[in-house]
């Protein structure tokens, strides 16, 4: 009995002298919300975006696109192309017109096809906001000019490079077509 007293008490000063601990274990079987925004995934935002993305009925069309086959109008067919040959197509299909002073233009009573004007609203904004940037860069590279001389330039240099047949201001409220001869 007095061995077993001892054995105990020998215990408790050791257990109390902190010298043996019970290791932490924490278990995570799932990520947390937070991990989940951070890892990128935003559960409500992605069924939000798949519920818009669902279109009951029949695809638009217009009855001149029947006899030659539907054209393809720029909406969610043409995700993930990239922004200039989005512009070239709705150029050719006289939705966007290249304006005067360099930007572009909506001319939505011209198109010949079924877009999704919001979508070519975004993309026109983003496209204008990026030529400005780039007009700007210019001046800062070489500060002579303006900011309307650079826009000048840039168009007609951009000017050879846009698809035939796509629609130009020409001066200001003057849309012609260009010819490639």
């Amino acid at each position: 009995m007095k061995f077993l007293l001892t054995l105990s008490f020998a215990c408790g000063a050791v257990m109390v002298s902190g010298c043996i601990k019970a290791p932490e274990v924490v278990i995570v079987d799932r990520r947390t919300a937070l991990e989940l925004q951070a890892g990128g995934r935003h559960v409500s935002l992605e069924e939000k975006l798949e519920q818009s993305s669902i279109r009951p009925g029949a695809a638009p069309f217009e009855t001149r696109d029947v006899g030659g086959g539907v054209a393809k109008s720029f909406d969610r067919d043409d995700e993930g192309a990239a922004d200039a040959d989005l512009i070239d197509s709705l150029l050719e299909k006289a939705c966007l017109a290249e304006g005067f002073d360099g930007i572009l233009l909506e001319t939505p009573a011209t198109c010949n096809t079924t877009i999704d004007g919001g979508l070519v609203a975004a993309l026109v904004e983003r496209q204008n906001r990026h030529r400005r940037q780039l007009w700007q860069v210019m001046v800062r590279k070489q500060p002579a000019l303006t900011e309307t001389e650079a826009a000048r330039a840039w168009r007609a240099v951009h000017l050879q490079d846009i698809p035939c047949s796509s629609r130009v201001e020409r001066f200001p409220g003057q849309i012609e077509v260009k010819s490639c001869r």
